[in-house]
């Protein structure tokens, strides 16, 4: 899997992700990666990267990957772990 961070045309942090069964976008809102308390870069490539390889293990390969994931704090856990934690026990 490689994943790259994408240019910011807004606030969002978004990263496109490349693995061999297919390519999607994640997109972390700027008050979600500010709640959880991701204020560098490289906090947010971290956090995001943990997210999709729990999309990853759970993909079902059957069906395509959405072309974006996103994600906000109306949408996910309070805390990054949990989130991960829910990803890992669900089929995105």
């Amino acid at each position: 899997m490689k994943i790259t961070p994408l240019h910011r045309t807004g606030t969002s942090a978004k990263f496109m992700v490349a693995n061999k069964r297919g390519d999607f976008m994640i997109s972390l809102s700027r008050t979600l990666y500010e709640n959880w308390g991701l204020t560098t870069e490289d906090q947010q490539l971290d956090t995001a990267t943990q997210m999709a390889l729990a999309i990853i293990g759970r993909h079902t390969s059957a069906e395509p990957f959405k072309d974006k994931y996103i994600f906000a704090e109306h949408n996910t856990e309070v805390t990054p772990e949990a989130t991960l934690a829910y990803l890992h026990k669900h089929e995105m």
